[in-house]
């Protein structure tokens, strides 16, 4: 209890408050109390509302405010103020009531700051276990929960010197910190797997003293981060103020991020191996198809801006299916990684190899000079000599889209791979299958020429052709709209054949406008028949040869939809069975020719 005068005297204090201000009584009545037990930054406001108590602006008061004892500690008191009235009913004085809380408040301040400390733990663990790369993360947390001015991690570099890879503030980030065990704090932390803690880095020698001052610290400590036992990093942290030493809770919170940064470095490794795995071919180890969908409109991007070159080149293995039935799948896988590495001893670091599926490969090529392309399919076909490779390179025309430049590089693939592989064409068992069918010299099948027109109508084409291809031309089992084009014997020469070009790679034959292909454009039938969009799906028997081509002709350019295609790939296995059941039949040829009614039937394709 503490009574006080108009002017904030001490008229009374009793055994508790003199308890508490290490005084004696006699030694502090009379005393003025804001200037004697009070510390002097809280003075002004305390005298303050002692003066509008004693105006009579306040009524009552309750303040909690500290109280400066003689070994110059201080308590925190929580105080009720009544006013005390004279005879005359005139404010005379206060009299005060006062609560030692000073324990209340350090449990409470105790308590309101591990709640701090663990809701940003909190947010550190779930950024860690969100973030791709949560290193940045760690380091601002860390940073915010012990008050530090700066915190930094940093990794080893390749000449184990260490950099700074994340720091807050960020100007830091890509100093590189020279490392010798016996003068640096960080490599002391490294190589010893233990914190490192200095009170005052100023001229230490263990400290960067750059980084100390541009970061405005005193005290710092370098605390390893551990990965599978292995430091793999140094969280560094450091104050303002001097810290003689570290307590309990700034170390415990400086080791948990330490603990959290070894788990940021673990997932963010495991991202990065997933992607790369996500981005490479397992078998070859080169790029693979979603790689190089993402480089190519990059590369596109790249060559737009700067005026570049862009060549794009697709290649595949000659007889690769050959390879794999005749000595097993190990073979042809042996094969592909053996071809891989070949080419891409063949290109540039800049260069992009990509396996796309199977045995198909494409190469981007930036700041390809055009004299230079021919240079190159010719150095990438050598590169395989057996079974040899085909190779279709096209300059990007600095307009078209990658789609469009992807559809022109395949073209180019498929025109080398049916240059060099017209001897397919004479293959005895391709040859004994197709005679085995007894369609070659028979008259025009009615299920097959109904199969024809249903195709012409769904495609809404002019022309389709159920074309068997022997060695040396190409007959038409069934057809719609090529009156005037065939021989007696329902033949034309390969000189005037597409669908040549289908079986002799066993591909799908899709050609917008074969007026622009380099494979068809020098083909008479273009001039002769009006040829110019063409798609053409193989027809293969059950032992794989490829029989001929089921076939859809425009007279005009056209864009083939993916359903298009779809619908001719339904169509040409009808077809398939059609001339399998046919060659099945010990007369076949005599019966293509018969108009006996059930053979004749309306075609219905299951579309």
């Amino acid at each position: 209890l503490v009574v006080l005068d108009v002017d904030g005297r001490i008229r009374v204090a009793n055994r508790l408050t003199c308890a508490t201000l290490q005084r004696d009584e006699a030694g502090i009545v009379g005393e003025d109390w804001f200037q004697f037990a009070m510390p002097e930054a809280e003075r002004a406001h305390a005298r303050g509302l002692h003066a509008a108590l004693m105006a009579g602006d306040l009524d009552g008061h309750e303040v909690e405010h500290r109280v400066l004892r003689a070994d110059g500690t201080t308590r925190i008191v929580r105080w009720t103020i009544t006013l005390v009235h004279d005879d005359e009913g005139r404010v005379a004085g206060t009299l005060s009531s006062g609560t030692d809380v000073t324990e209340r408040r350090a449990l409470d301040d105790r308590l309101a700051r591990e709640q701090r400390d663990l809701a940003g733990l909190r947010r550190l663990a779930q950024d860690v276990a969100s973030l791709e790369d949560a290193r940045h993360a760690v380091v601002e947390h860390v940073a915010e929960l012990t008050d530090a001015v700066f915190s930094a991690l940093l990794e080893p570099a390749d000449n184990l010197d260490l950099v700074v890879i994340a720091a807050t503030p960020g100007h830091i980030v890509g100093e590189r910190i020279r490392v010798r065990h016996e003068t640096s704090g960080s490599g002391t932390a490294l190589m010893s797997g233990r914190p490192f803690f200095v009170a005052d880095g100023h001229g230490h020698p263990a400290v960067h003293q750059r980084l100390l001052c541009a970061m405005g610290a005193t005290s710092i400590v370098y605390q390893p981060v551990v990965v599978d036992g292995e430091a793999r990093g140094v969280l560094v942290v450091g104050w303002a103020e001097r810290v003689d030493s570290l307590g309990t809770r700034q170390t415990d919170l400086v080791e948990l991020a330490a603990d959290e940064a070894a788990v940021a470095l673990q997932r963010l490794a495991a991202v990065r191996r997933l992607r790369s795995a996500a981005m490479h071919d397992a078998l070859t180890g080169v790029p693979n198809r979603r790689a190089f969908d993402h480089e190519l409109p990059a590369a596109l991007a790249r060559a737009q801006r700067s005026g570049g070159t862009l060549a794009l080149a697709y290649m595949d293995l000659n007889g690769f299916k050959a390879v794999n039935d005749r000595e097993g799948h190990q073979a042809g896988d042996r094969l592909l990684k053996e071809v891989a590495a070949a080419w891409q001893a063949q290109l540039r670091q800049d260069d992009l190899l990509a396996r796309l599926g199977g045995d198909e490969f494409a190469v981007l090529l930036p700041d390809c000079r055009p004299d230079d392309v021919d240079a190159v399919a010719e150095r990438l076909r050598r590169a395989v000599s057996a079974p040899g490779s085909a190779v279709g390179i096209v300059l990007w025309d600095g307009g078209e889209t990658g789609s469009a430049l992807m559809r022109r590089a395949d073209h180019a693939l498929y025109a080398d791979k049916a240059n060099g592989a017209r001897a397919r064409l004479s293959e005895p068992a391709r040859l004994a299958a197709l005679d085995a069918t007894g369609l070659l010299g028979a008259p025009a099948v009615p299920e097959l020429d109904e199969l024809s027109r249903v195709a012409a109508w769904m495609m809404d084409v002019p022309v389709v052709t159920v074309s068997l291809v022997d060695d040396d031309r190409q007959i038409f089992a069934g057809q719609c709209g090529v009156e005037g084009w065939a021989s007696e014997d329902r033949g034309t020469p390969l000189s005037h054949s597409f669908c040549q070009h289908a079986v002799i790679t066993g591909r799908p034959l899709v050609i917008a406008d074969a007026r622009t292909s380099p494979l068809l454009r020098d083909n008479p039938a273009i001039r002769d028949q009006r040829v110019i969009a063409y798609a053409g799906i193989p027809l293969v028997d059950g032992d794989g040869n490829t029989l001929g081509v089921l076939c859809a002709i425009d007279h005009q350019p056209r864009a083939w939809t993916d359903d298009d295609v779809t619908t001719l790939r339904r169509l040409a296995q009808r077809a398939i069975e059609q001339i399998t059941a046919l060659g099945l039949d010990g007369d076949a040829g005599a019966r293509a020719g018969a108009d006996d009614g059930p053979r004749a039937r309306a075609y219905r394709p299951a579309v």
